[in-house]
């Protein structure tokens, strides 16, 4: 029997909701998923159809839609939504890319083809100043 290992100590956990800071947006969103299944029930015929892409469409954009809940830890740091979890380890992050939105946590010290599919993104909720001087103090110890 293996001792269980200690939960890594939580320095900064927020919750970011885009749709709820941008409700036109999220009108505008919601309208152009229920066009394109009415669209593809019009061009298909199918009412199936039209549900199909009615799901894909709001999957596509869930984490618009809900809320996404970020930790930084020790440990990594970590982005957990409706059907999504993501995570890196501190070792593995390479770089910090800033935008208006939020931080994303790369395992790539240069430009890759393959940087939208690898890393985690931290999108800001009403704390972009607290994440971004975290992320930095953290980075700096790790000589990132």
């Amino acid at each position: 029997m293996s001792a269980a290992q200690p939960k890594p100590q939580v320095l900064l956990e927020w919750r970011a909701w885009p749709a709820a800071r941008q409700p036109r947006k999220a009108i505008a969103t919601a309208a152009i998923i229920l066009l394109g299944a009415f669209l593809t029930v019009l061009a298909t015929v199918s009412l199936p159809l039209g549900l199909v892409a009615f799901v894909l469409l709001t999957l596509a954009t869930r984490e618009f839609f809900l809320p996404t809940r970020y930790q930084l830890t020790e440990e990594g740091a970590s982005a957990e939504g409706f059907l999504n979890s993501y995570s890196i380890p501190w070792r593995r992050v390479k770089a910090c890319l800033l935008s208006d939105e939020g931080v994303k946590l790369s395992p790539f010290a240069g430009k890759s083809r393959l940087e939208p599919f690898r890393g985690v993104y931290l999108r800001f909720g009403d704390n972009r100043e607290e994440v971004v001087e975290r992320v930095k103090e953290l980075a700096k110890e790790r000589g990132i």
